[in-house]
């Protein structure tokens, strides 16, 4: 009986290890991909062909993009065995979807955009600049309509966020491999609109968990935690939204490209570029 709970938990070991190998193993392969998608925009195909390979053996889940991208780079290579791996695997990824989760995460975004049309912007806007400024009447009928919408938005930006965190309880974080890469990027949207939790301290351990998972892309959490961060008026972490990166010293920068990489983004200098206008700065991705 002794050597049996052994080999029990020798077998447990195993698995559990394997199990945090490959989740802690998804900063790696974002770099990878990185790097892969980088040699085939100067059609150095067969050094990228490399990369995606290793990438894809590092994790248990990989990305449709990732994999669409992998599969026209072995047609160029004329790698015809890699190319059918990659194809069976893209055809295991639909299998896994929920589609009731995808249809309620679908709805929850429906609601989010309908209060982000140029009506409620504007009424945002004047809003907020009319309870700056003494001169502006509060008593006005356009006051209290803009006042009425901006109350609005944040009631349905709440509601929508509840309704996402009491799904995310109950099934998971909506991840690609639980509602495909559109169901995914939708969900994120909400998650980046969740401008309440402006800490960060309820979104934070879905998050962490999520991109060190595979559960969420480096940059959507990124944009998340900079996000946050600004509206706070802290500096951004990761700085894909680059405010004030400019004004950061060499070493500063390079404190920056440590903590892209531990969540799986390349350094800022390889992998965006920034492009400052008078009143806004436009990011380019270039990765």
């Amino acid at each position: 009986m002794k050597y049996i709970s052994l080999i029990i938990l020798f077998y447990f070991g195993i698995i559990n290890s394997f199990y945090a190998q490959t989740t802690s193993n998804y900063p790696k392969y974002h770099l990878l991909i990185g790097k892969a998608n980088k040699l085939v925009k100067v059609e150095n195909y067969d050094s990228a062909l490399v990369n995606y390979t290793k990438a894809f053996k590092l994790v248990n889940y990989v990305f449709k993009k990732d994999l669409e991208l992998a599969i026209e780079t072995a047609k160029k290579t004329n790698s015809d065995s890699l190319e059918s791996i990659f194809k069976n695997q893209m055809q295991q990824l639909e299998k896994g979807i929920d589609s009731e989760y995808l249809m309620k995460i679908s709805d929850i975004f429906e609601s989010d955009q309908k209060v982000r049309t140029k009506k409620y912007m504007n009424a945002l806007d004047f809003y907020t600049n009319c309870i700056t400024d003494s001169l502006c009447d509060k008593n006005s009928k356009k006051f209290v309509e803009a006042k009425t919408k901006c109350y609005e938005w944040r009631s349905i930006d709440s509601l929508d966020i509840h309704q996402l965190l009491g799904l995310m309880n109950k099934k998971g974080f909506p991840s690609e491999k639980l509602i495909g890469h559109d169901g995914a990027e939708k969900a994120c949207i909400i998650l980046l609109h969740f401008d309440y939790d402006n800490k960060n301290e309820i979104l934070k351990p879905y998050l962490d968990s999520a991109v060190m998972y595979g559960n969420i892309l480096p940059r959507n959490y990124a944009q998340i935690v900079d996000r946050r961060m600004i509206n706070i008026k802290k500096s951004p972490v990761y700085y894909v939204v680059p405010f004030g990166y400019s004004k950061l010293t060499e070493e500063q920068k390079k404190e920056v490209d440590e903590k892209r990489a531990s969540i799986g983004l390349l350094p800022i200098a390889s992998s965006q570029k920034i492009i400052k206008k008078k009143h806004s700065i436009r990011v380019i991705y270039t990765e």
